[in-house]
């Protein structure tokens, strides 16, 4: 049987629903279970069958990890 990867949790980690990680994300949850199943969205703990469930923090990371750009107009010559 192989290892599952061990998550540090504190105290005040924050589990969340698929509605409640959409809702942080600001997308509809069907959008959010298209992007699981595809395997693109962020990281997730299946509890149970057809339990899922997000962690807060690495929600927030995994969102962070997607920031391009910087303000400037790519397509401004400048």
């Amino acid at each position: 049987m192989s290892q599952l990867p061990r998550i540090p949790l504190t105290g005040d980690e924050r589990v969340l629903s698929d509605f409640e990680c959409a809702e942080l994300l600001g997308i509809a949850r069907e959008s959010l279970l298209s992007m699981r199943r595809r395997g693109e969205g962020p990281p997730y703990c299946r509890v149970s069958k057809g339990i899922v469930r997000y962690l807060r923090s690495q929600v927030i990371e995994w969102l962070a990890s997607r920031v391009e750009g910087g303000g400037i107009d790519e397509g401004s010559g400048e």
